[in-house]
């Protein structure tokens, strides 16, 4: 599967700004996830450092999709995704303990 790197391209970034000083976000909105204390004990995490990149696998639910045209050519398409089972390691981890922690098998 290849990885899609989701940063906004300067084009986009501008379009984000409403204002001159303003900084725009250098991803879109939606693609951040919040785990509290319950979720990152149960991954086994313990209290990663503020920086350290970690590999997300997960499996998800397609929610919702929504497609609409419109005269001018311009549509807009959407899809919301819940995830339902999820591993997080750093890069470089071994396989087995993904698959063990997606699946509970090794």
């Amino acid at each position: 599967m290849k990885m899609m790197n989701m940063k906004h391209s300067k084009k986009e970034s501008k379009e984000m700004a409403t204002h001159a000083e303003m900084d725009a976000p250098e991803y879109p909105y939606g693609l951040c996830l919040s785990l509290e204390k319950e979720e990152i004990a149960k991954l086994g995490l313990g209290t990663p450092k503020a920086g350290t990149r970690l590999m997300l696998h997960a499996m998800v639910d397609v929610k919702s999709v929504t497609v609409s045209d419109q005269a001018d050519g311009k549509g807009y398409k959407s899809m919301s995704l819940q995830i339902t089972d999820m591993a997080l390691e750093k890069p470089g981890m071994d396989m087995k303990e993904t698959a063990k922690a997606l699946y509970g098998k090794g």
